[in-house]
């Protein structure tokens, strides 16, 4: 029996030797391959090597923590930065700012309990383990890193990776991580109306994680609602479980999407449960109190919370349908009576200045537990507007409305003369402007880009809820779709701006291409969110009323270009008159600055005429605008905006461009002031002192018949003031000399 075991006992000796060889053997064949990517310079290693050194180093723990704790992109870059380290047997290993994988050989590394002095003393506890390869030690990176003396008891190989490194390659990826999530929230239409500052903001406390199949985010009656989810990769199923504990998948969502709101209604646990049904699905997970505190000033809050409602409406009756229960009723009307109490406490923070019936309004929805739809939104809207032109109107004009009660009755005679006066005045002016100005431009298709015409500024609000500039131009294309089939362009557009329908009319069609403008960017707002749960009726009505919007739109301008005019109205050439007028004479004078600067040659044989060219003086008179040809003689034409005759442009023989200057200053300013409706259309005819005289007071200073009329008014009435001042001043000079020699 002896001779039998202790055969037996060499040779299992013997093959236990030879599988160490073997092992050995193979482990060399592995590390040799290995070592040659160690000992490259990191820059230095192709795809392949980081490749290769992903795939041996995969099997540490250490290396499967770092994974599921940073990323797998982030093992790869530490895979670069390995290096190669050989240490002999009985050498005592310094692991300051270092990782150590082991490749081969054996190590024995002492953990220690941390000290406050941070030194290791005798009597601490200590835990002794014998690491060989797949094992590594000061595992820098988890939380559980110790302290540790390590003696190395045979030839042993590492690759190592330093502190530093670590760090620089950690701050790397998380710079690259706020990226993509500043970038991820960029690409979402309801953070369209935040800052680059807040979207930071949300960047940074945002977390980042990847969830694999059939894990589950939360379950249904879970206590911890603090946070709410979207989705920058892969899909989620939302799910329900009845009374038997059965679960039914309710809906999936995709990128992009919004899931664990269930703290925003104010519940105490979750109502479904959240399952991921995709590999290596991308996550961010943000407080509900963050997110909360953010959002509560912005406009779109309204629309979110809008859209929730929707979706745990399509939820609970998705659930109803499977299930085939009236259960949920009960659950149903509650979330509803929620939310709309979360709408209600929103609501009274925006519109209480505005009117006592918004607020009745508001609470017999409440009561009814009736939600806020498209056509509320706008309607709101339009009241909002009208309430605020109204309070602009008012401040404007809070010194014509105050009431005459209030005044003493000796002066409330006085009062109503001076008023009545001031109307008058008023009256006149408005009639004498309306010859002047041109029609309102009441309807344009493109007039969202003129911001300073009339109504445009006050309804610019809905371009607002476009996230992109690319969207803006995308409705403008649909918009005017319908005009580029009827070949209409933006001349003709700009006709029936001035000369369609009565100003009612007009206002009506305003009001009805804002409308359409708005609830389009409210159709475009739900559509862009990528909310599959809000593809429902509700968002069916919206596509639907814009579509009736619009084609109410096609079908008025139709009509307005069945009813435009061919001639254009007597306000609108005088106003083109004088508006070309002015160009020229603007034109003539900057030519005329710049001959008197030196920067222009004209010479003495030439002159500027009234078009602001530099012509010979010489040359043939030129028939123009304001003569005919009858019987190959000049005759001067009727001017029908001044109801007087055109004067001949004289050709000025003299070179004094200086005089020229003041004189175009001065015919300038008489186009403006009749412009402006501060003097008559037959000023234009008029010289500058006479327009001059009919601003005066009667009172003022008016130059001798024997003073030259080429001065102008105000250099004489300078010259006089002047003139008196000199008086005044000599006559105090004098007074002050004989009071001195009084005096002594």
């Amino acid at each position: 029996m002896k001779k039998r075991t202790s055969s037996a006992f060499s040779e299992a000796i013997h093959i236990m030797s030879i599988a160490k060889f073997l092992q050995k053997s193979t482990y060399q064949h592995d590390i040799s391959h290995i070592k040659d990517s160690l000992t490259k310079d990191p820059f230095q290693r192709n795809d392949q090597d980081i490749q290769s050194l992903y795939e041996f180093i995969y099997v540490y723990n250490y290396v499967q923590r770092l994974k599921s704790k940073y990323s797998d992109q982030f093992v790869k870059e530490i895979c670069r930065y390995l290096y190669y380290k050989q240490v002999s047997q009985n050498t005592i290993i310094n692991t300051h700012k270092t990782v150590f994988l082991v490749l081969s050989g054996r190590v024995i590394v002492t953990y220690y309990d941390d000290n406050d002095d941070g030194e290791i003393q005798n009597n601490q506890k200590s835990i002794q383990q014998e690491l060989t390869f797949g094992m590594s030690f000061n595992d820098y990176g988890l939380s559980e890193n110790k302290k540790c003396h390590v003696r190395v008891i045979r030839p042993t190989e590492f690759a190592c990776l330093d502190f530093k490194i670590f760090n620089e390659i950690n701050s790397n990826q998380r710079s690259n991580d706020t990226y993509e999530k500043q970038k991820f929230l960029k690409s979402l239409s309801f953070f369209s109306i935040f800052s680059d500052v807040e979207i930071k903001y949300f960047s940074y406390h945002m977390e980042q994680s990847i969830v694999q199949k059939n894990s589950f985010i939360y379950q249904e009656d879970d206590e911890s609602i603090e946070f709410c989810y979207f989705i920058g990769r892969g899909e989620m199923e939302i799910y329900k479980q009845n009374n038997q504990r059965k679960q039914f998948c309710l809906t999936k969502l995709l990128q992009g999407e919004f899931f664990g709101e269930d703290g925003l209604f104010q519940l105490n646990k979750r109502q479904f449960s959240a399952k991921c049904s995709q590999e290596n699905t991308l996550l961010y997970r943000i407080s509900l109190l963050e997110f909360d505190k953010r959002i509560w000033k912005k406009e779109q809050r309204k629309c979110l919370f809008e859209l929730l409602n929707q979706k745990w409406i399509y939820r609970f009756q998705r659930f109803q349908e499977l299930t085939q229960t009236n259960l949920d009723k009960e659950i149903l009307s509650q979330q509803i009576k929620n939310l709309s109490q979360k709408l209600i406490q929103d609501e009274q923070i925006k519109i209480d200045f505005e009117y006592i019936n918004n607020q009745n309004q508001i609470q017999t929805t409440s009561t009814q537990e009736q939600f806020i739809t498209a056509s509320w939104l706008l309607k709101s809207a339009n009241q909002a507007q009208q309430i605020l032109q109204n309070f602009k109107q008012k401040t404007q004009t809070k010194d014509e409305i105050k009431q005459i009660t209030s005044v003493s009755p000796k002066h409330q005679q006085q009062l109503e003369r001076i008023k009545a006066k001031q109307k008058n005045t008023k009256n006149n002016f408005s009639n004498r402007q309306s010859i002047i100005k041109t029609n309102q431009s009441p309807y344009r298709m493109s007039s969202f880009h003129n911001k300073g015409q009339g109504k445009v500024t006050s309804n610019m609000n809905y371009l607002k809820l476009f996230s992109q500039e690319t969207e803006r131009l995308n409705l403008e294309q649909q918009l005017t779709q319908y005009l580029e089939k009827l070949g209409i362009n933006n001349e003709n557009l700009q006709e029936i701006q001035k000369k369609s329908g009565s100003a009612t009319d007009r206002y009506e069609k305003d009001n009805q291409f804002y409308q359409t403008m708005a609830t389009y960017a409210q159709f475009q707002l739900y559509k862009n969110l990528n909310l599959q749960e809000s593809k429902s009726q509700h968002t069916k009505n919206l596509e639907e009323e814009y579509q009736q919007l619009v084609q109410d739109q096609q079908t008025n301008i139709k009509k307005a270009f069945d009813q435009l005019t061919t001639r254009k109205s007597d306000n609108m050439i005088r106003k083109e008159f004088f508006l070309n007028k002015l160009k020229k004479m603007n034109k003539r004078l900057k030519i005329l600055e710049l001959i008197q600067k030196g920067q222009l040659e004209c010479k003495a044989t030439q002159m500027v005429n009234e078009e602001g060219e530099i012509v010979d003086i010489d040359e043939p008179i030129k028939p123009d605008d304001a003569y005919d040809i009858v019987d190959g003689k000049k005759v001067r034409k009727f001017n029908f905006v001044t109801s007087e005759i055109f004067e001949q442009f004289e050709k000025n023989k003299y070179h004094d461009f200086k005089q020229q200057i003041d004189q175009q200053k001065q015919k300038i300013q008489v186009i403006k002031e009749i412009v402006s409706g501060k003097l008559p259309i037959s000023a234009a005819n008029d010289d500058y002192q006479q327009n001059q005289n009919r601003t005066k007071p009667s009172n003022s200073f008016r130059p001798s018949s024997s003073v030259k009329q080429v001065i102008p008014f105000y250099i004489l009435q300078q010259k006089q003031q002047s003139n008196s001042y000199k008086q005044q001043q000599a006559n105090y000079q004098a007074s002050s000399l004989i009071s001195t020699r009084l005096k002594m």
